[in-house]
């Protein structure tokens, strides 16, 4: 295992678009996929008015995970920081445009800007059992 740079973490979570969130919702855990964007350091995702805007709401506390295979290993990027709601802004809706899949009909949506204290990247290696080196 490896433990990557901040930069390094940073840079992985730029190069994807798909991740989880992680929040707390009457001292209860939940989990969500969502599509997202890296835009200055920040993570952006859009969401409808509902469940998740309503548990960010009650408390902003989240964590954000993204990992993907490699043809060698795995690696995995955890930010962990607040979520706060914006305002409609036509020019980050645009600058972020591609990340969100014409597929995903979410209309009017909510961007939400996680803002990090902390993010952690890590990788592992696959290794290959001596027994099947040969």
């Amino acid at each position: 295992m490896t433990e990557l740079s901040d930069d390094s973490a940073w840079k992985l979570l730029e190069e994807r678009n798909f991740g989880h969130l992680g929040l707390s919702h009457n001292d209860l855990p939940d989990i969500y996929p969502v599509n997202y964007a890296v835009d200055h350091r920040t993570i952006l995702f859009r969401t409808a008015a509902g469940e998740k805007l309503h548990e960010l709401t009650d408390n902003r506390h989240v964590v954000f995970e993204v990992d993907s295979e490699t043809s060698n290993g795995t690696w995995s990027v955890i930010a962990k920081g607040h979520a706060k709601a914006l305002t409609h802004d036509p020019e980050l809706v645009e600058r972020v445009a591609d990340a969100f899949p014409p597929w995903i009909p979410i209309e009017p949506f909510v961007f939400v800007r996680i803002t990090a204290e902390s993010i952690r990247g890590r990788q592992f290696t696959r290794h290959v059992p001596v027994a099947r080196r040969r």
